[in-house]
């Protein structure tokens, strides 16, 4: 892992500890949507890393 997402990951992990905390509550629908999204950002990202050249 690099480090600024050594840095970065943390937090997410913190806010997602906390949000059932405050009572805040997420529809299954948008919980779904959110899945779905972050499926493509992934397979997005690896095709793109697919076609990286790195230059020696």
């Amino acid at each position: 892992m690099s480090a600024p997402a050594s840095r970065t990951a943390p937090g997410y992990r913190d806010a997602g500890a906390l949000y059932p905390a405050c009572g805040a509550l997420l529809s299954p629908v948008f919980a779904a949507a959110a899945m779905a999204l972050s499926r493509d950002f992934v397979v997005g990202n690896a095709l793109r890393l697919k076609r990286f050249k790195a230059h020696a």
